[in-house]
């Protein structure tokens, strides 16, 4: 392989010293029997352009207060408050409706993404505790005890062995 380069190298050398004449390039075999065994190409029919539905589209894009109220429509509103979000957490808290906590919306990053995001609008001032996870923030938004999540999770990082001692 390195005698390939080599030999291409001294090629291209060369080539450049007697100031890069144009050369022809020969077809290859493979391309020789490529071309005579090829069968005449077939045009496909062109199809006509315009249809029911791109004129209602063009006739429409001339009318764009229409378009804007449209867009605007409440179905496409994909915003959810942070009442609806708080409001699951409620229920999984429940012990009456007997959610396991694995299926706890504070188990689910999505969900508590979410639910950090419709905080950061709404409700600023609690934001302090999500520090300590999205079930601390949402008790301090409902109003619920937080000093129990608060020693909760104080407690774990107290009985988690911590590196540092012997090897």
């Amino acid at each position: 392989m390195v005698s390939v380069v080599l030999e291409r190298e001294r090629n291209w050398v060369k080539w450049k010293q007697e100031k890069c004449p144009e050369y022809e390039k020969y077809p290859s075999a493979a391309d020789k029997e490529s071309s005579t065994s090829s069968k005449p190409v077939v045009k496909r029919a062109r199809r006509q352009l315009t249809s029911p539905l791109l004129e209602q589209i063009l006739s429409e894009s001339s009318k764009p207060s229409q378009i804007l109220e449209k867009i605007k429509g409440k179905e496409r509103a994909t915003e959810v408050s942070l009442t609806a979000y708080t409001d699951r957490f409620k229920e999984a808290w429940d012990p009456e409706n007997g959610i396991e906590e694995e299926y706890w919306p504070d188990k689910d990053e999505m969900v508590c993404w979410r639910t950090m995001r419709a905080a950061m609008k709404e409700s600023v001032g609690h934001l302090d505790l999500a520090v300590k996870g999205t079930g601390t923030l949402v008790k301090g938004i409902l109003g619920l005890d937080t000093s129990e999540a608060i020693k909760e999770s104080t407690d774990a990082a107290a009985s988690t062995p911590k590196d540092g001692g012997d090897p």
